[in-house]
């Protein structure tokens, strides 16, 4: 696992990318699941916060609103056979 920050100013138009070495582009490849840290929890789950694209390094996430905090997010990464 990995932990990234999805930054409060760095939101545009409600998404924002991020890089996350370890993630492959073909996402049958590998089950990325993305976990707010305790601290960030409320505030993830509250903007309505989810990761919804996939690309070689990088993970995409989307919100309903945009958090006013930073968010500390661990990115677990599990092969797939």
């Amino acid at each position: 696992s990995v932990s990234v920050t999805l930054q409060a100013s760095a939101w545009n138009s409600n998404a924002q990318t991020v890089s996350v070495t370890g993630v492959l582009a073909d996402e049958t490849a590998q089950l990325i699941t993305p976990v707010p840290a305790l601290a960030s929890q409320s505030a993830y789950y509250e903007a309505g916060v989810l990761c919804t694209g996939q690309a070689a390094g990088q993970l995409t996430f989307s919100c309903t609103t945009v958090p006013s905090a930073d968010l500390t997010v661990y990115i677990v990464i599990q092969s797939l056979a």
